[in-house]
Parts: structure tokens; sequence; C-alpha cells
């Protein structure tokens, strides 16, 4: 119409035009792209390069160890998967759709070439890696024998080294040299080399040669310097023999020595320490040589005149040694202080010195200066050894100034020592004469008995300087109680036995008084010992017992004993824990005095316990059933009246336990077997005030009382219930009485009906297969059921 505006109006996808078009278009879609689909199936063959498969087959490929010829196959595998791929078609036309798989087939080149590569790149550097280890074997060979042999032993180990080199070692390498090769050869194909590599290619394949030339000039180079070293080692033998002849001179001069001063002595002795480490030397330099020849394989030179050399000398050793030795000591044993000489070792050195002069007397027989020289020294220590019986008098480390003033009354002359005094000072007043030796000898018997005797003292006391007590803590009381005592009593025993040994012995006058003192503290302390352990053996008995105050307020007196032996004994534990040696920790105050005292307390305690234990006994006599502890427990806690119950078997042989209420109200018994049997009257254990035994008492009355009734009951109950449940419904005890009852009862009815026993005896079959049915069955614990039957035992319905 004419001045009408027209307007274009955007559609709606829901119009029905819209969406009939857009159908159309979905199902055209739909159909086209069935080509396509169809067309991913010529890519299953490669899935393994785009999931990476393939790369994981090609790790572990790497893995394992293949051959050239495996390698070869792999990687021209991948080469033909690549060129296979590349000849894909890269545009594909589908009527509705032109598919562009150019950069598919690209990545799935790329893909391949990389497998590919990895393959080449790992075995390019492993031929690097072994061309390389290659070049190390023939650079330390070539290193080895151009080395400069310093000894006959490395010139020979050399030789022997460039013989196997030539005869094994180098056809080894060549037959590397080839896998090189044909490595070389197989890459040649695939992998491009860089300028590293060429040159370490280029050096493996010239080593072989270059190695042989090394050979040669080796081989010539160590021929001339085996020549060398054999004439060496025979200028070596030849110098030996010289040198041996030297020393043969100078041992065969030692037999024309006489008798000389102290120096020329000294000088002999200087000459043979010499000569000792020149034929030491000679012995290993021949040594050296045989090893030298034995190399060289020439014939082993032998030279016995060196084991000889020291067979002659060892005689002249000993006659210069001795003879210098002797010299200087006996100076010193003549003129020196002699309280600082010991005669035992003295006498021991003079003894073995005159033994080894006789026997160079006669070693030397043929020789006059050694003999000579053997002869004045054995006479020289004949001479001395006339003043050993002196020396061991007054050189025993036993003797005091009493003995020497002893000594001093005997000679009439005071002869008590001085620091200087010597042997000869001694002889020069007279005493070297037999018979005052021989008086003497008894003082310093003596002495040296006393001296044991003070020695042995001072060893016991030394042994128990570092003897300690061992202490535990006593649960959580904080008081410590005494373990493990054993090796102290045995010490002590045994050390108690000595004393009183050593006291009987006649040389103990001088310090008698100190070994009676140490006498008597060990005595005490085994006194101690006994009494503390008996008190703490009874103290931790009594502890537990005393720690309850139900036995306290029932045993006020020995309560009140008790705690004046717990403070004894505390005190006592306190103060051997700040010093547990043994003499420290015996040495308190009147401590034998207090543990006496607390065992007095403790007896006395023991026998009111007793008398006290015996009253509840005789009050209720089924408490003779039970040991003192079980007693005791139960006593010890009157205000809880269960802790009766784990010990009612043994008071009541049918009950195992009672029935309580929340209350602390006894209100029936149970046996062993689950069976109850109520009270009809309940029990109240708190009006007995603690008195275990008074209610206890009325148990047994209620445990009477409630057995009859209970009994009497299932009398009257028999005839109105079925048997076979009457035998479930009551306590087996009373079962068995009822039935002995009836029993009798119906035998004797039996016996006056004719025929009746025969009825009878039928009857009682009967019975008795119900109860072999009930028997073989499921039987319920005796407990009250859920029905409210409080009378049930083992009734069914509980």
């Amino acid at each position: 119409m004419k001045g009408q505006r027209l307007l274009l109006r955007s559609v709606k996808i829901e119009e029905a035009l819209v969406a009939e078009f857009t159908d159309k278009v979905m199902d055209i879609f739909k159909k086209n792209t069935v080509g396509p689909q169809k067309y991913l199936n010529t890519y299953k063959k490669y899935i393994d390069l785009m999931n990476n498969k393939a790369d994981q087959e090609v790790s572990a490929f790497l893995k394992e160890t293949h051959a050239i010829p495996g390698f070869r196959k792999k990687i021209e595998s991948y080469q033909r998967l690549k060129d296979e791929i590349a000849s894909l078609r890269i545009t594909v036309p589908l009527s509705l759709f032109c598919l562009d798989c150019i950069a598919l087939n690209q990545e799935l080149c790329n893909r391949t070439q990389k497998l590919k590569n990895r393959l080449v790149v790992f075995e390019v550097d492993e031929n690097r890696q072994l061309n390389r280890e290659l070049c190390h074997q023939y650079d330390d060979i070539s290193e080895k024998i151009t080395e400069e042999p310093k000894t006959t032993e490395e010139l020979v180990s050399l030789i022997n080294f460039l013989r196997k080199s030539q005869d094994v070692t180098a056809f080894k390498l060549k037959g590397y040299v080839d896998d090189a090769a044909r490595r070389l050869e197989f890459l040649l194909d695939y992998a491009q080399f860089s300028y590293e590599d060429i040159k370490l290619n280029s050096q493996v394949f010239h080593w072989p040669e270059q190695l042989q030339t090394i050979f040669d000039a080796s081989s010539t180079k160590l021929q001339t310097g085996r020549e060398k070293s054999e004439d060496e080692v025979k200028s070596k033998v030849k110098a030996f023999e010289e040198k041996l002849a030297g020393y043969e001179k100078e041992v065969e001069g030692f037999k024309k020595k006489e008798m000389m001063n102290t120096d020329e002595m000294k000088n002999n002795v200087e000459l043979l320490d010499r000569l000792e480490s020149d034929l030491t030397q000679a012995r290993d330099e021949l040594e050296q040589i045989n090893m030298e020849e034995k190399l060289l394989e020439f014939e082993q030179t032998a030279f016995p005149q060196v084991q000889a050399m020291f067979q002659s000398k060892d005689p002249y050793d000993k006659l210069w040694r001795t003879a210098y030795s002797f010299t200087q000591k006996h100076e010193k044993w003549q003129h020196g202080p002699f309280q600082a000489m010991n005669a035992e070792d003295i006498d021991n050195d003079v003894n073995d010195m005159w033994r080894l002069m006789y026997k160079l007397n006669k070693t030397f027989s043929d020789i006059v200066g050694p003999r000579t020289v053997a002869d004045k020294i054995r006479r020289k220590i004949e001479q001395f050894k006339a003043h050993l019986p002196l020396l061991h008098v007054i050189c025993n480390p036993g003797i005091r100034d009493r003995h020497w003033e002893r000594m001093s009354d005997i000679v009439q002359a005071d002869i008590k020592p001085q620091e200087e005094t010597s042997l000869m000072n001694m002889v020069e007043i007279g005493l070297s004469d037999p018979k005052v030796i021989e008086k003497l000898e008894e003082i310093s018997g003596a002495a040296s008995k006393e001296y044991s005797l003070e020695k042995a003292m001072e060893k016991m006391k030394l042994e128990w300087k570092d003897m300690v007590f061992e202490f535990i803590a006593y649960r959580d009381t904080g008081v410590s109680i005494l373990s493990s005592v054993d090796d102290i009593q045995v010490l002590l025993d045994d050390h108690i036995i000595k004393a009183q040994t050593m006291r009987g012995s006649p040389f103990i006058k001088p310090f008698e008084q100190e070994m009676k003192e140490w006498e008597e503290k060990l005595v005490m302390m085994q006194d101690i010992l006994d009494q503390w352990l008996k008190v703490q053996a009874t103290w931790l008995y009594l502890e537990p017992i005393f720690s309850s105050e139900d036995i306290i307020a029932q045993m006020p007196e020995e309560g009140r004993k008790f705690a004046t032996v717990d403070t004894y004994w505390k005190d006592i534990m306190a103060e051997s824990v700040k010093d547990t040696h043994c003499l420290a920790a015996t040495a308190q105050n009147n401590m034998l005095g207090r543990l006496t005292e607390a065992n007095q307390l403790l007896e006395e305690i023991l026998k009111g316990l007793n008398n006290y234990l015996e009253k509840k006994r005789l009050f209720f006599p089924r408490f003779f059933f039970l040991s003192n502890d079980e007693l005791l427990e139960i006593l010890s806690e009157t205000k809880d009246p269960t802790r009766v119950q784990p010990h009612l078997k043994k008071c009541f042989e049918g009950i195992a336990r009672l029935e309580f209420t929340e209350e602390q109200e006894i209100v029936g018994m149970i046996s062993s077997d689950g069976e109850t049997v109520p009270y009809v009257h309940k029990i109240i254990p708190a009006k007995a005030k603690g008195m275990v035994e008074k209610w206890l008492v009325e148990v047994e009355e209620a445990m009477l009382y409630n057995v009859r009734k209970v009994t009497s009951d299932s009398v009257k109950d028999y005839s109105a219930t079925p048997r076979r449940k009457w035998v479930l419904s009551w306590p087996g005890q009373v079962v068995i009485c009822c039935s002995s009852i009836y029993w009798t009862s119906e035998v004797s009815e039996a016996m006056k009906t004719p025929n009746g026993m025969n009825e009878y005896l039928e009857k009682s079959n009967k019975q008795i297969d119900e109860i072999v049915e009930l028997v073989r069955g499921k039987l319920e614990t005796g407990r009250e059921s859920d029905t409210g039957c409080s009378d049930c035992y083992r009734c069914p319905c509980s």
C-alpha cells in the first residue's frame, strides 16, 4: 500500500518452517558424514604412532641387546612405514565434504622419522662409546710397554706383558676393530658423522698397525734391558761374596778377644750389634738376589755361610753381652741402695748368667780367649752368689722397723738401713756370716708372712671399696628395696672365713687389733644384711595388708607397730640410697639395733595377724578353706562385698558366685553351670558393718533354707508338670533328689500292684529316653527367663 512501511523481522528457531529446514539440513549432514567416518579406518594401522605406543616399543627395543641386522631391520621397517604414509592421499573429496589430510600425514611422517632417528642416534652413540673404549685399551697397552722399568721385577713383568699383548691381546683387539668396521659400514647408510666421530673412527682403524710398530721398538729395548739386568745380578753376586768374606773375618776376630775392661766389653757388644745388623741385611740382600735370579731364570746361588755366621756369632754374642751386663749390674747390686732391689729378680738373673757361662765354658773348650772370659765371669758370679742369702734377707719388702731392731740385737749393732745403704755395707758389718744369716732368715721369714697377711687384708678392703648394693623402686610407694645381694653375701662369707683364719695365724700380732676391727666390721655387716633381708621380706608381705584402712581399723595395735616399722624401714632405705657402697650403707647409726627391733615388732604383728585370722575362721569355719592371702584380700576390702566372689568356690562347693543388686544386696546364688537359686529373703551385707564373716554366715543359712525350699517346691511341682519340662525347670541337684524320692515311692507302689514292676520298667525306660534326647539337644543355662518365670532353671522358655 502506498505510504506503508515494510519491516524485515527475524525468525525464531521454533517456527515450523525454520524447524523443518533445520531438520532437512541435519539429515543431509548426517548422510554425508558416513564417508569421512569410514575413511578413518585407513589410519587405524597407524594408531600406535598417535598413542605413543610405538615410542614405548622403541624404548623397550633399545633396552635389549641387538646385533646390527636387528637394528637394520627395525630402522628399515620405520622407513617403509614413513614411505607408506607419505603415499597416502592428501585430499579426499566425499560428496558434501572434502577431507584435508596434509597436516595429519605430515605429523605421522614426522613421528615415524623421529623413531627412526632415535634408533640411528642410539647406534651412533653406542659406536662412539665402543670406539673410545677400544682406543683407551690401545692407549693403556702403548703406555704400559713404553714404561722404563726400574727393577728386575718390573723388567720381567713388562717382558711378560709384552709377550701376552703380542700373542693374545692384540688379536682380541683386532677382532674389536673388525666389529667397529661392520658398525661403520652399517651407519654410513643412515647417519651423518661429526668431525670428532670421523677422527675417532680413523684412530680405531690405524691402531693395529701403530701398535705393532710400538711392539717392535719395545721388544728391542726390553731385550737390551734384560741383558743389562743379567750383568748387574752377576756383579751383585760377586760383591756379595766379598762382603761375606769380610763378615767371616769379623766373626773369626772374636776368637782372639780376651777379658778386658768395661769400656772394651761395651765396644765388643756394639761390634756384635753392628755385625748382627750387617748379617741381617746380608740375609735380606741374599733373598733379593735369589728373587732376581729366579725372575731371570738363573740357577739360584746358595750362600750357606750366611746362616753359619749367625750360628758362629751367637756364642760370642751371649758371652760378651752377659759379661757386660753382669759387670754393670754387679756394681749396682753391690754398691747401690739395696732397698730398691728385688732379691727374687736378682737371684733369677744371677742363676741364668751362671748357667749360661757354664755352658759357654764347654762351648769354647778349644778357644782359649773366650774360654778365659767365660771362666772369669763365672767365678765372679759364684763369688756374688755367696751374698744372695743376705740379699734375700735384707731386700724383703715385709721388713719393718721392729724387724730391724730385732736383727740389730742379734748382731749387736744398729743395722737399720738408710736410703743409700748398700749390700757391701751390710757385708762389712758382718751379716754375711752363715750363722748370723740363719738367725736373720728366721726374722725375715716371719716378716714375709706378716707382710702377706697385711697385703691380704689390704686386698679384702680394696675389694669392698667398689662393692655397692643394688636398689630397685618398689611399685609407686617412693621406696626402694634391696636387689641381687647374692654376690655380696658370697663375698661376705668368704672374707669372714679369711679374716677368722688370719686372726688365728701366729704372725698376725703386729696388726691384730686392725684385723679384729675388720673382722667385727664384716660380722656386723653380715648381721645387718641378714636382719635387713628378713625385715624386707616381711615388710613386703605386710605393706599391702596395712595399706588398707579396714585392716588398720580392725587391728589398731598391730597397725601402730607396723607404722613404727615402716618409719624405720623408710629411713634406713632413704639413707642407703644416698650412698650405695656396702661399707657406707651399713655404717648407719644403730642400724643393726633398729633392724632387730623392727624384726621383733614384725614377729608380734604376724602373731597378732594370725590370731586375728584365727578368730575370723572360728566365727565362720568355711574360711579355713582359704589361705591367709586370700582371706586378707577379703578382709581388706569390707566395703566392697563383691571382693568375696573369686573365693566363693573354695568356701561353698556348689556356689560359683552370688547375685548382687545395684544396691549391693544379695538376692540369689549361682552355680558354676549357671543355675540360679533366688533367695526368699535378701541379704544386706552393709548391716554387718564390715564384718564379712557375719553376712557370710547369713549366706550359709540362706543357702540351706533356700535349697530345702526349692527341693520342697520341686517335689510338689513333679506331679503337676510334665517330667520333660520339670527336669529343665529345677536345679540339677534338686532334680536328682526329687527323682530319687519319687522313684522310691513309685517302686514301692509298683511292687504292690500285679505286673506293676514290668509297667514301671517300661515307664522308667521311657523317662531315660527322654533324658537322653534332652542331653543330645541344646540345653540352655539356668537363668531367669524373659517371660518372668522366676522359678525356672533350665526352662525351655529361657
